[in-house]
């Protein structure tokens, strides 16, 4: 490449950074005022508002659905505490005692979830 060429694209080059840097500010700025947004509303208002009672989702030998984000546990939202698994499945844990995968048959324990061999067998089939 020549001097010359160079010198041609020079301008075009970091007009293109000059674009890409003050679009880069301009989303902070609105990120800014979301935060101020946030600390002003509870965040947890619209999933309380939509979420089922944890008491009637999380119920031995029910089936949790595929679509669960959480429940409302009395006035609080709970957001679903996900493990992955090896074949792509999610399970659930809710509550150190309910475990089930979406869509699947939900457990309950009698003891922790650590402690229940039930459990620990289903975590070790689901990392494979």
């Amino acid at each position: 490449m020549s001097s010359t060429s160079f010198s041609r694209r020079l301008p075009a080059v970091a007009a293109l950074l000059v674009a890409v840097l003050v679009t880069g500010c301009g989303t902070d700025t609105g990120s800014e005022d979301r935060a101020d947004d946030q600390s002003q509303t509870p965040t947890s208002t619209a999933p309380e508002a939509t979420g089922a009672a944890c008491s009637s989702v999380w119920v031995d030998g029910a089936t949790l659905p595929r679509g669960y984000d959480g429940c409302d546990d009395g006035g609080s939202f709970v957001t679903r505490d996900v493990l992955e698994c090896s074949s792509g499945q999610r399970m659930v844990r809710f509550d150190d005692h309910y475990y089930a995968v979406l869509g699947g048959t939900i457990s309950e324990t009698e003891s922790v979830l650590d402690d229940d061999s039930g459990y620990r067998d289903a975590v070790a089939s689901c990392r494979g």
